[in-house]
């Protein structure tokens, strides 16, 4: 790391250092000078990391942590501050939010009609079932995904999943919900009809979001990574096809109506990678501004 960049005799504090772009920045800084002290719930993750840095010439601690338990966060950076005698800078990599509801929208008065709770934290992404009767909500730090009865906002189960439960999709099929795990670097297989995991396999990265084509025999799958990879996966098989690098950061992604081209989205500046879905290359990069990410196909003129 350049002098211009120098943490040298610098300690640092990152929490959610146990994967993803927590450990991503540990690195870095480990990399720069500093000693990292590194903070997570998952402690087995947290001491490959400390070993990784260490091996490379970098000095680390470990101290298990979860951010929703503040009397913890107290106690680990006073340790912190006891064990290096100071404390320079604080990376807050991890942290809570309120539980917040999922919105139901008239879209002919585009009025709000009603706010549901989804019983979980971080709840970030809603499907709907195909009946029309249930919705599914990936809750992140929660782990798990919510089944509510939409007519009557009931909660019906939670499904446990891993860290980081993010993304979602159904296959086309209609009988699986698959789920990325994105800070577990897994994918959880849900059967719909009994609302549990039949199946769990890795997928290194941080997976965030999945598409089917409409045969379901591929999944294109990005991975939030400072190197950025749409991960191309043989459904069947549950083997990877291809990781093409895309832009930093991956997250969205939508095919075209043909499936040609798969569109993935790349937070940051680095835009809208278009990849030819036949040879798994971009062919286009698209300036779509700061930070793609949801997409969806709109057929003006159509009632789709």
């Amino acid at each position: 790391m350049s002098d211009m960049f120098s943490l040298e005799g610098r300690v640092a504090f990152v929490t959610g250092a146990s994967r993803g772009l927590g450990k991503a920045i540990a690195n870095a800084m480990a990399k720069a000078g500093a000693h990292v002290v590194l903070a997570a719930r998952s402690e087995g993750a947290l001491n490959e990391n400390a070993e990784a840095i260490r091996s490379n010439g970098g000095t680390a601690g470990v101290v298990p942590l979860d951010v929703t338990d503040e009397n913890a966060i107290v106690d680990a950076v006073t340790q912190t501050v006891a064990d290096t005698g100071r404390l320079d800078i604080l990376v807050n990599n991890a942290g809570t939010v309120r539980r917040a509801p999922v919105v139901e929208v008239d879209t002919a008065t585009h009025e709000m009609t009603r706010a549901i709770p989804t019983h979980g934290k971080i709840s970030h992404m809603v499907l709907v079932s195909n009946d029309n009767k249930r919705l599914y909500t990936a809750n992140i730090t929660s782990e798990n995904v919510s089944v509510i009865d939409r007519k009557s906002g009931e909660l019906i189960t939670q499904i446990p999943c891993e860290e980081g439960a993010e993304g979602m999709a159904f296959t086309p099929d209609g009988t699986q919900l698959w789920v990325a795990n994105q800070s577990g670097e897994s994918m959880s297989i849900i059967d719909l009809a009994t609302h549990t995991v039949v199946e769990r396999f890795d997928l290194p990265g941080m997976p965030v979001r999945i598409k089917f084509t409409k045969d379901g025999q591929r999944a294109y799958i990005p991975s939030w990574t400072q190197e950025g990879v749409l991960i191309v996966l043989d459904v069947p098989n549950r083997k990877e096809i291809k990781r093409v690098k895309v832009g930093a950061l991956a997250i969205g992604v939508e095919l075209s109506p043909d499936e040609k081209y798969a569109y993935v989205g790349c937070e940051n500046l680095d835009g809208l990678h278009v990849v030819d879905t036949e040879t798994l290359e971009v062919v286009k990069i698209i300036d779509t501004g700061d930070g793609p990410d949801p997409m969806a196909m709109w057929y003006p003129g159509t009632a789709e």
